[in-house]
C-alpha cells in the first residue's frame, strides 16, 4: 500500500559558499502546466541540461530524445556520480546539453511531468545547472524525488513559489 504523502511548504534555508539559498524537496510529481512553468523559470538561469542514459535496452523514444537534444551541443561522459546520485558500482552515460530556448522547449514539451524523465521510455534524472556549476534542479525520477534550489540572486515569482510549496514535503 502506498503511503499518503503530506503536502506542505518546505524550505531549507541554507548559507553556503555561494550565498543564501532555499531548497525545496519534491516528492509529489509536478505535472502539466505547473511543470512547464517550473522549467521556464529555472531555464532563465540554467546554462546546461543533464540527462542520464543507462544504455541497457533503452526504448526508441529514449534514444530519439537524446538524438533531438544532441542538436543543442552535447558532451557525453561515463560517470558513476551525478547530481543527486552516486552509484555503488558501474557507470552510466551523462549527456550534457546547452540550455537554450529551443532545448528547454523540448524539455518542457517532451514529457508532461517532472518524474516522467525515467528510463526506459526517456533518459532519466533531469538536472539543470548554471554556468558556474550551481545545481538548480536534480531529480531521481524512478524514486519520485527531486530538489529545486533557488539562490539569492534569483527572483522567485509568486506563481513558481506556490508550485514549489504545493509539491514540497518534509
Amino acid at each position: 500500500m502506498k503511503r499518503k504523502k503530506t503536502v506542505r511548504a518546505v524550505a531549507d534555508k541554507s548559507r553556503g559558499a555561494r550565498g543564501n539559498m532555499k531548497k525545496y524537496c519534491i516528492e509529489n510529481d509536478i505535472r502539466g502546466e505547473a511543470y512547464k512553468v517550473l522549467i521556464d523559470f529555472l531555464g532563465r538561469y540554467a546554462s546546461s541540461v543533464l540527462l542520464i542514459d543507462r544504455e541497457y535496452r533503452p526504448t526508441g523514444s529514449c534514444q530519439e530524445a537524446l538524438r533531438k537534444l544532441a542538436d543543442f551541443g552535447e558532451e557525453v561522459e561515463r560517470v558513476s556520480e551525478w547530481p543527486g546520485t552516486k552509484l555503488l558500482g558501474g557507470t552510466v552515460l551523462c549527456h550534457k546539453f546547452r540550455a537554450s530556448q529551443e532545448s528547454l522547449t523540448f524539455v518542457r514539451n517532451h514529457v508532461d511531468s517532472l518524474f516522467s524523465w525515467c528510463w526506459p521510455d526517456n533518459p532519466e534524472d533531469l538536472s539543470l545547472a548554471t554556468r558556474d556549476g550551481r545545481i538548480l534542479l536534480w531529480t531521481t525520477a524512478h524514486e519520485s524525488y527531486a530538489v529545486v534550489t533557488v539562490y539569492e540572486d534569483m527572483a522567485l515569482p509568486p506563481a513558481v513559489e506556490a508550485i514549489l510549496n504545493k509539491h514540497s514535503t518534509m
